[in-house]
């Protein structure tokens, strides 16, 4: 902003969880240094406010599979609401056994954010559940923590891939009877989604 940077909510959030100095954060050609970390980046330009395109640096988020949380709802971290929080609160004050442990919060980043339908603050995700805004913030903070980050496949990488699964599609069209080049396309695509699920696991973007 004005020439000056400004980390996200996730970003900013996770430099100060490790007391991280400024000068310890900066670009390096196509990663975003942080410490000893690399965070990988992606270079696609933006529109700026007069509708012409601006120069931009992306971070590919690496999602955590979502699971059901304390409350009740399936989410890619732990969650506790707001009632359950305060009333843990009242309890403690009053020398009672808290819904939530303190321990539950010791020594977490947390992030604190809502997750009503009214607020359109709900993101798609590679995974079935949508996920609300605060938790793409928590999911960058957490790529940053644990130094586990996506990285895209490049270009030519991506051109290969296409031509051979085009190529093995024609070959089956080809050389087999209809049924059998059906069957043999629709193994193709099965075995390249699943190989790309399990590509996405271990942080790479095809």
């Amino acid at each position: 902003v004005h020439g000056a940077a400004v980390p996200s909510l996730g970003m900013a959030a996770a430099l100060a969880f490790l007391d991280m100095p400024v000068d310890q954060v900066a670009l390096d050609g196509e990663t975003l240094r942080i410490g000893d970390a690399r965070m990988p980046l992606l270079s696609q330009p933006s529109i700026g406010s007069d509708g012409q395109p601006q120069p931009s640096k992306q971070a590919l988020l690496r999602f955590r599979q979502p699971v059901p949380g304390p409350d009740g709802v399936t989410s890619m971290f732990p969650g506790y609401s707001f009632f359950d929080v305060l009333l843990s609160g009242d309890q403690l004050a009053s020398g009672k056994p808290p819904a939530i442990p303190p321990s539950a919060f010791a020594g977490k980043l947390v992030f604190v954010g809502t997750s009503a339908a009214g607020t359109f603050d709900t993101y798609q995700t590679p995974f079935a559940a949508r996920a609300g805004g605060v938790e793409l913030h928590a999911t960058l903070a957490d790529d940053l923590l644990s130094k586990q980050f996506m990285r895209r496949t490049s270009p030519p990488v991506d051109a290969v891939l296409s031509l051979a699964g085009g190529l093995a599609a024609a070959i089956a069209a080809v050389w087999l009877p209809v049924a059998g080049a059906t069957a043999a396309v629709l193994a193709l695509g099965a075995g390249f989604v699943a190989w790309t699920r399990h590509a996405v696991a271990d942080g790479v973007w095809i």
